[in-house]
């Protein structure tokens, strides 16, 4: 089995890297076609909408038959968009399969690329390609930094937009939200087209509507259409009971309404609920071949529930009724930009209120909702959108984002994880002046995709670009990584290849943007440093930790790659005197290192020391008292404990060992170990229960707040083998709880310099210091903190 799954996981990686090698050849080999356009409905999976008008106008169109038209289009649907192309009387258009390689081709190729959603996530734009993104339809939930637990993956939609070079907005409103929720004002240099939606010209059209009611042979009906949206997520659906649920209301509904009223329903292709239009007497499904918005043209009346479909209908001024018997569950775990409280229309909560709602006759004025949310929608705005766009005609309402004219600042953060690193980037957000420039946080979405509740803990106004992909190296690529990160062969030629690999990646996920300063905060992950080599802008990285020893003991990062960001960056940020040697030792470049201590937030950790113990639902804990951790905190004798992550550097096993030698002279004593990341928690748990006094250790694998249990103890113990600077000692000395560390790069020059207790690097030396502050001769420092940050702040500043 183990066989298989290895084998398996070659060929994937050998299929990734032959695929990248074809698409990354074509990327960098082909020309732009200046008459080529290539289009894309709904990542492939339709042709409608905007896009469906966008295609027909330019096939049709006279002014436009110098273009060479191509349409993606995803395997199962290939049959459905290719009738609509027949439909729609569009000719002389190549039809490329979604994701293909010929599909890449295409993409790489084309001048013109129009789509109403995101491209992949590994595509790339190319200097002189001109992009328009039309979007699918004005917001009525919340979007991208506006949604809590989708943060994290916004990335690949905010890269799209940012890098586009024309967006359509139909009103102020949706213009307003996009822009803030994705964060464009000063990222888009995207030119904003005030006008329609190309299909909600379709509304302006009553001879189609007449055409098509004759068609279908309802001119004498009340025609109704049935749009609800989506309601589950595509992984977690339960597609029995929602067909169960839909079946008896349209069976309910088939009863109630009168036989003059035909109505047309509209599901989410997701539901897969599908009937034949002789199963009800007055319930039809939408036409299939049809554009939908041609179909919702017909209607007198629209009832759909939370889609922004009635945004777009309003422009027909007939009736909207919203359907809403589950709103409070929908939008519980949902926000929403603008109460349906706030809008003109009915709303029913049962099928009674609904079909009282259908007899009656509109009775509301939604003058001024029209006004708000279709401002610039028009019969002809598909046409001056082409012409912009396609012919460079000054025939739009148009306007450029204005930026603030601050600088950009962009700050990789690493995975936000409950960790050190995490703590110094808060302090740091929390003691500079945020509204001095523009900063931006940045992220690998993988790294979050466990836990995506964790871009919570950033202020509100530092922005966030999530990197949406990993680096995928093609064989070229992956022999000069090999040969220079991996074999340390540091020949000019293989940094060539990976900077132009890693100034691609660049390009990838932050196109167009002007960054005046990047900093690598995290100091860690080799491709995110690789890139950081490349960037156009002030650089800089910190150095958290001795990464000399990081190198030995855990082998999580690469020398040589360390050394050549080293050599490259404006500075090399150390945290603490103690790591400067083996950062020089890395880099062998001297005069761009600086040392600049972590900020630390004194205020913040008295009040979380001040708060009720709490353990997250994910929280493991090993604790032989049945009464648990509260119970040994308020039990008497001395109380030691340590934080930070179950990993071989911070010494857990041999602090262990310590505790249990002071145990025998001090029965009463307890230890507690609070971990986070870190894999050595269950050997630790092994290592406790073998000691003889295991009945009074605890161990945490990881809480959102453990300061109220430090708090409670008696003395912290820093046992680490080496260190960066260990801020957790300052967050016990806040608490008024006195440290001591061995005596190990990092903790060492910070604890003499405030007055601090080091012992020897050693079992035994933790066991004296254990000793020692049973003796009395362990104090807390009280450090006065408001001073050194102010240091800390102006040190900082210098470098910004």
């Amino acid at each position: 089995m183990a066989l298989m799954k290895n084998t398996k996981k070659i060929l994937n990686k050998l299929k990734t890297r032959i695929w990248f090698s074809i698409y990354y050849g074509r990327y960098q080999k082909s020309k732009i076609n200046d008459k080529m356009v290539f289009i894309e409905s709904r990542s492939g999976s339709d042709l409608a909408g905007n896009i469906l008008y966008i295609t027909r106008e330019l096939s049709q169109n006279p002014e436009y038959r110098h273009l060479r038209l191509c349409l993606s289009a995803k395997p199962f649907k290939t049959d459905d968009v290719k009738a609509m192309l027949k439909q729609y009387n569009i000719n002389n258009i190549k039809l490329l399969r979604a994701e293909s390689l010929k599909y890449y081709k295409y993409l790489s190729k084309s001048k013109y690329l129009v789509n109403d959603t995101s491209f992949p996530r590994r595509f790339i734009k190319k200097d002189g390609q001109v992009i328009l993104n039309t979007w699918h339809g004005t917001p009525l939930k919340n979007m991208g930094r506006d949604v809590e637990n989708e943060v994290y993956n916004m990335g690949n939609v905010m890269r799209n937009l940012i890098f586009s070079d024309y967006l359509v907005f139909p009103n102020e409103y949706m213009k307003e939200k996009m822009v803030s929720a994705y964060m464009l004002k000063n990222l888009c240099k995207a030119t904003i087209l005030n006008e329609g939606y190309p299909r909600n010209s379709v509304f302006f059209n009553n001879e189609r509507r007449c055409e098509l009611r004759k068609e279908f042979n309802v001119d004498d009906k009340e025609i109704i259409v049935y749009m609800p949206t989506w309601r589950g997520k595509v992984n977690n659906f339960d597609t029995e009971r929602v067909i169960y649920e839909m079946t008896r209301f349209l069976e309910d509904m088939d009863c109630r309404l009168k036989d003059n009223q035909l109505m047309y329903v509209k599901y989410h292709p997701l539901m897969k609920l599908e009937f034949e239009d002789d199963t009800y007497k007055h319930i039809k499904a939408f036409p299939t071949g049809y554009e939908y918005y041609e179909i919702l043209n017909m209607a007198d009346t629209l009832i759909t529930d939370y889609s922004s479909v009635f945004y777009d209908f309003a422009n027909s001024h007939q009736k909207i009724i919203l359907y809403t018997y589950d709103k409070e569950e929908y939008f519980r775990d949902r926000g929403v930009y603008v109460s349906l409280d706030e809008f003109p229309f009915p709303q029913a909560t049962t099928i009674d209120e609904l079909i009282e709602a259908i007899n009656n006759p509109k009775d509301y004025e939604d003058s001024e909702f029209i006004k708000k949310y279709c401002t610039y929608d028009s019969p002809d705005a598909v046409k001056k959108i082409c012409q912009r766009v396609f012919l460079g005609k000054p025939v739009t309402n148009e306007e450029k984002l204005i930026p603030n004219g601050k600088k950009n600042i962009l700050i990789y953060a690493g995975d936000l994880n409950k960790n050190g690193i995490t703590t110094a980037l808060l302090s740091v957000l929390d003691n500079i002046d945020l509204n001095r420039y523009n900063y931006y946080i940045s992220f690998r979405e993988r790294n979050l995709r466990a836990d995506p509740y964790r871009t919570s803990i950033l202020p509100e106004n530092v922005g966030v670009i999530p990197i949406s992909s990993d680096i995928s190296f093609d064989f070229k690529t992956s022999h000069a990584y090999n040969r220079f990160a991996l074999h340390g062969k540091e020949k000019e030629k293989y940094k060539k290849v990976l900077a132009q690999a890693y100034a691609r990646e660049i390009k990838r996920h932050f196109y167009g943007i002007k960054f005046e300063h990047v900093i690598q905060f995290n100091g860690y992950e080799n491709h995110v440093i690789g890139m950081l080599t490349q960037f156009d802008s002030r650089k800089t990285i910190f150095v958290h930790n001795d990464m000399v020893q990081e190198i030995k003991t855990r082998n999580n990062q690469n020398e040589y790659i360390l050394r050549w960001a080293y050599n490259i960056c404006d500075n090399v940020i150390s945290v603490s005197e103690d790591i400067v040697e083996p950062t020089y030792q890395i880099s062998g470049r001297r005069d761009n290192i600086r040392v600049i201590s972590n900020f630390h937030n004194h205020d913040s950790v008295v009040i979380k020391g001040d708060m009720s113990v709490e353990f997250q639902k994910d929280t493991e804990i090993f604790c032989p008292h049945p009464d648990g951790v509260n119970h040994i905190l308020n039990s008497p004798g001395m109380k030691f404990i340590t934080i930070g992550r179950f990993s071989p550097e911070k010494g857990h096993f041999r602090l262990i060992d310590a505790f249990e030698a002071f145990h025998k002279n001090y029965p009463e004593a307890k230890l507690i170990i609070i971990g986070g990341l870190g894999n050595l928690y269950g050997k630790t748990v092994q290592k406790v229960k073998m000691t003889d006094c295991w009945e009074n250790i605890v161990l945490i694998k990881s809480m959102k707040n453990p300061m109220p249990i430090l708090k409670k103890c008696d003395l912290f113990i820093l046992s680490s083998i080496y260190e960066g600077l260990g801020l957790v000692m300052l967050e016990a000395d806040s608490l008024g709880i006195p440290v001591f560390s061995t005596d190990v790069h990092g903790p060492s020059n910070f604890l003499k310099q405030y007055g601090g207790y080091l012992v020897e690097d050693s079992t035994e030396g933790i066991l004296q210091g254990m000793y020692d502050f049973a003796d009395g001769k362990i104090k807390p420092m009280n450090i006065d903190y408001i001073k050194r940050n102010a240091h800390i702040r102006k040190q900082l500043e210098e470098i910004l």
